[in-house]
């Protein structure tokens, strides 16, 4: 059902991770954002959002990088939060 939303934000990850390991962090910047806005998965969010971090910090844009670690850390709680429920249920 949501395996197009899926590919599109592992294509603009992809895409980001490129233009960050050829040092145009202002590109990464601006296709990881596009990787977030249609990633429905806190998976692919956490690792656009990890990219993000590490081209703003490389930036020198560290209330940028400060607040994008934030909510990257929010979605690891929440995260957290829905194994734990997971484990729980297979656990009767």
């Amino acid at each position: 059902e949501h395996s197009q939303t899926r590919c599109l934000s592992v294509g603009y990850w992809t895409e980001g991770a490129g233009y960050y390991m050829a040092g145009d962090f202002e590109k990464a910047v601006g296709v990881m954002e596009k990787s977030v806005e249609v990633s429905i998965d806190p998976l692919y969010k956490a690792l656009s959002h990890t990219i993000m971090v590490a081209c703003l910090i490389e930036k020198g844009d560290m209330d940028r990088a400060g607040k994008m670690r934030s909510v990257l850390l929010s979605l690891q709680e929440a995260s957290s939060r829905g194994v734990s429920r997971l484990d729980a249920s297979w656990n009767l």
